[in-house]
């Protein structure tokens, strides 16, 4: 045991040892005894002997035998001081950035290769932490050697007469001595015009880098276009089969830039489009391409990637139920399939048909082979679903412990985990029963006419409910004050943050009351467990745990962090929806 903590686990021999601070309250050990600048740290030394560097101050110890000094890195570190660094035995990483600049590079991997057009404006900017005196820069055989301004750190610099084929860039900085110097490396492609395409400027970055098909449908990726300010350009969207045929195709007119939270509005509507819908089951990748003649063009393909195990919906004429096919790639024997009745969403029924009915109103398919497993939400059919009020899914018997909590949390995450094939009832069946696994865990744990108000905001609008969800919260004067001051701060909670951060001073003294003043992370915790319980599975399972007994005694604390979850969810945005509690 000893050998396997110290293989996961070294400590470092010291004898002084450097932390790195994340926020004000934790520092984790850099063991590499590397620092970064513009970094914050904090040192211990034994002896007490330290660099002579103005950013290195004295900090309060609590530690026996060392004392402690904070550093703050500058952004910049000059010559000397990084000479000082290493005599004590610290290293400064250094960085060296070099990019294309500007709107006229025609590609651009991110890392190392930028490609213009023969005749384009190619420009780079070189970019660094240090204090440098010069800049060498090569190109291929010429080099040439630039004073590097005083006070900045970028420089930019254009790249003349570059003929047509590949030329390797090498940028070298050096400071007032010959050990100062640092190095980076960037590779120009110049093409003729005639192979490029037409216009120049626009930038598309995938987030991951290498996003998957189905990553990009459930918005787990995002995309982000780069281009000139307030420029309309073309979004396409395409589907694509094993044999490279387009399946499908949306297009929309979309103004530059893109960021994250513009992306997700139009992958809401590519998800929403029928005929990308109808024909996402069958592609195996998919194309999303930027352009605007005249200022450029940019695309990005995302593959659907081998998968050993795979659900595929089976639609026959119009009176034939839905039904789901496990296919299996593994080789490896006989799959293993488990169906959750949406209506039944916790009970498992097990299978040995690869080939299964979707009930009325849709399932969650689980199908796996050994270690290998996979599951999609089965959509059923729309019109048995909402021909009548959907009656709310069965529970087992309510089990009021931390146990009985577990089995609906784990219930919420395989739900919430599950793909979603390209049918949009699927997204609804889905949320259906995450909504109804939320809702019986508040009525697990609440108290009084708490879930008799539940079942009303199942089919009412919850806005309508908020003056009983508030007096419901607790009789007592504390609990009707958190109530109360939840009420005046609505309007003001407009994002995820502010809830946060709104409630957890709200419930300060609720909290304290029930034993969990000491826990730091039991608002958020609260909030999530009344919202989205499948998130709570990420907490600290030992403060979990001790949040959940305590909510049993105090359930009053969860009215009060259901009521937030419901009231911002009826005054937000949809897409603060989508992103909050």
């Amino acid at each position: 045991m000893n050998d396997a903590l110290a293989e996961k686990y070294p400590v470092s021999a010291g004898p002084n040892r450097i932390f790195k601070l994340q926020g004000e309250e934790i520092a984790f050990e850099v063991r590499s005894r590397t620092l970064r600048a513009g970094g914050k740290y904090i040192l211990l030394e034994p002896a007490g002997r330290v660099p002579n560097l103005p950013w290195i101050v004295p900090a309060r110890s609590g530690v026996n035998g060392a004392v402690a000094y904070r550093m703050n890195v500058p952004t910049r570190v000059a010559d000397a001081d990084r000479f000082a660094l290493e005599e004590y035995g610290l290293l400064l990483r250094a960085h060296v950035q070099v990019r294309p600049v500007g709107l006229n590079a025609n590609e651009w991997d991110g890392e190392s290769e930028a490609t213009w057009l023969l005749g384009e404006l190619a420009l780079i900017g070189v970019r660094t932490d240090l204090v440098p005196h010069t800049c060498m820069i090569s190109v291929d055989a010429d080099v040439e050697r630039i004073p590097w301004p005083a006070g900045e750190s970028e420089i930019v610099l254009r790249l003349v007469d570059l003929p047509v084929g590949v030329h390797q860039l090498n940028v070298r900085l050096e400071g007032t001595s010959e050990r100062s110097g640092v190095e980076a490396a960037m590779t120009a492609v110049i093409i003729p015009t005639s192979s490029g395409p037409d216009g120049r400027g626009i930038r598309m970055l995938a987030a991951p880098a290498d996003s998957k098909l189905q990553e990009l449908w459930s918005g787990q990726a995002s995309i982000t276009i780069d281009g000139p300010a307030d420029v309309t350009a073309t979004v396409t969207v395409a589907l694509v089969a094993g044999d490279g045929t387009s399946l499908a195709s949306y297009q929309q007119k979309v103004v530059l830039p893109v960021d994250e939270k513009r992306w997700k509005g139009i992958a809401r509507a590519v998800r929403e489009d029928k005929h990308l819908g109808s024909a996402y089951d069958d592609a195996e990748a998919c194309t999303v391409s930027i352009s605007r003649h005249g200022v450029g063009f940019a695309s990005i393909r995302c593959e659907r990637g081998f998968e050993p195990l795979r659900w595929r919906l089976l639609r026959g004429h119009r009176d034939a139920p839905v039904t789901a096919h496990v296919m299996d790639q593994t080789d490896a024997g006989a799959v293993e399939v488990t169906i959750y009745d949406a209506d039944d969403p916790v009970a498992p029924h097990r299978t040995d048909e690869t080939t299964v009915v979707v009930p009325p109103r849709g399932a969650l398919a689980v199908a796996s082979v050994g270690a290998i497993s996979t599951s999609m939400v089965l959509p059923g059919d729309p019109n048995s679903a909402l021909q009548r009020r959907p009656p709310h899914p069965r529970f087992p018997a309510r089990e009021r412990s931390v146990q009985g909590l577990r089995r609906l949390i784990d219930a919420d995450r395989r739900w919430a985990d599950a793909a979603l094939p390209g049918d949009l009832f699927a997204a609804y069946v889905q949320h259906r029963v995450r909504v109804a696994i939320a809702s019986e865990v508040a009525c697990t744990i609440g108290r009084g006419r708490w879930a008799s108000l539940e079942r009303k905001v199942e089919y009412l609008d919850a806005g309508d409910l908020l003056d009983d969800l508030a007096g419901a919260v607790g009789s007592a004067p504390l609990y009707q004050q958190l109530a109360d001051t939840i009420s005046k701060s609505l309007y003001r909670w407009d994002s995820p943050g502010a809830v946060l951060e709104g409630f957890a001073s709200a419930a300060e003294r609720a909290l304290s009351r029930a034993g969990l003043e000491g826990r730091p992370s039991a608002a958020r915790y609260l909030l999530t467990l009344a919202g989205r319980p499948a998130l709570t599975a990420s907490f600290d399972r030992v403060d979990a745990n001790a949040i959940l007994n305590a909510l049993f005694d105090r359930p009053e604390l969860f009215h009060a962090a259901r009521y937030t979850v419901l009231a911002t969810r009826a005054m937000a945005e949809p897409t603060i929806i989508d992103d909050g509690f």
